[in-house]
């Protein structure tokens, strides 16, 4: 991925999680998975983080909205991060909300996405229990 496209989704996602002027938890979160999946750097990460605090996003160029490579892997690693404690916040809803309208990703897909991660984190979980009632027996 270009290095202007990865600043801008990043940038995008970071003033939405500051559209209510706090950062929670579950949204640190989120915005890290989303810089380290974009391989950002600490000073590309520091830069979004005054152009949101001081500047504002500014208008966006072809670069920064022509789609790039990785970008469905993008979102299913955000929307892992975001189920990780099994449920989706609001926040967390938000920032997806608007990585979708960043990489043009349906909500259909995002449904179906959701759904995919979740029955794969129960199987998951099937087997950690299996797992431990092995330990309960010995």
């Amino acid at each position: 991925m270009n290095e202007t496209r990865a600043a801008y989704i990043y940038t995008s996602v970071l003033d939405q999680a500051f559209d209510d002027d706090v950062i929670s938890s579950d949204e640190a979160v989120i915005l890290e998975v989303i810089a380290d999946s974009l391989e950002l750097s600490e000073s590309m990460r520091q830069a979004a983080w005054r152009t949101v605090l001081r500047d504002g996003i500014p208008d966006s160029s072809d670069e920064m909205t022509t789609a790039c490579d990785g970008e469905m892997e993008l979102y299913e690693d955000t929307v892992r991060a975001a189920l990780a404690d099994t449920r989706i916040t609001g926040d967390e809803y938000a920032i997806l909300g608007r990585l979708r309208s960043i990489l043009e990703i349906s909500d259909e897909d995002h449904s179906g996405i959701e759904d995919r991660l979740r029955e794969s984190m129960s199987d998951t979980d099937d087997l950690f229990q299996f797992l431990e009632s092995l330990d309960d027996e010995a």
